[in-house]
């Protein structure tokens, strides 16, 4: 049986760049890769 996981990724752009509303930022982006690392018990 297959699980599917599901990951939430935070793609923000804050405050700490400048305005943001001035910003030339592209209308999309793709994620080729996501690394998850698995916490120590």
């Amino acid at each position: 049986m297959t699980q599917y996981k599901c990951f939430i990724l935070s793609l923000e752009v804050g405050t700490w760049a400048g305005d943001i509303a001035k910003a030339e930022l592209p209308d999309s982006f793709y994620v080729d890769y996501v690394r998850v690392y698995q916490k120590d018990k």
